[in-house]
């Protein structure tokens, strides 16, 4: 789930993997599965800051 909820991120069509509007990760972090700050992380682990 990791991959596919942050593939958006990684290919640059959204700052966050919760501002995807048609992922399922809006639905995972309602059950608790995730935060709702996952990925708004670098992949070299450096916070990223979109705003």
């Amino acid at each position: 789930m990791d991959y596919i909820h942050y593939n958006a991120v990684k290919h640059g069509y959204v700052a966050r993997p919760i501002d995807w509007p048609y992922s399922t990760f809006e639905k995972c972090v309602a059950e608790g599965i995730y935060a709702s700050d996952w990925g708004g992380v670098g992949i070299d682990g450096i916070k990223v800051d979109y705003d």
